[in-house]
């Protein structure tokens, strides 16, 4: 097994596992959403805002995991804003 960093080449592999984790949620896949992700994943992992982590074994991948940051207004326990969602 093999675990790395997703890059901007890996946005193609990424799209099927999000939407498995979606039906596996219990989400209905009722609506084709592969040019949303390609763009969401090439987007955020270009300006770093998605950190994404690959498991792979044998060449494929068989796991991930991600952390999303995203801005909200500073605080004064949060001075700039940042925060995260895994």
């Amino acid at each position: 097994m093999k675990y790395r960093q997703a890059t901007v080449s890996d946005v193609k592999n990424l799209v099927e596992p999000r939407k498995i984790q979606l039906i596996e949620e219990g989400l209905i896949p009722d609506t084709k959403i592969d040019d949303e992700l390609t763009e969401y994943f090439s987007k955020h992992l270009q300006d770093k805002s998605l950190v994404e982590w690959l498991i792979e074994d044998n060449h494929n991948i068989i796991a991930t995991g991600a952390i999303q940051f995203y801005e909200f207004p500073p605080s004064f326990r949060n001075t700039n804003g940042l925060r995260g969602y895994i």
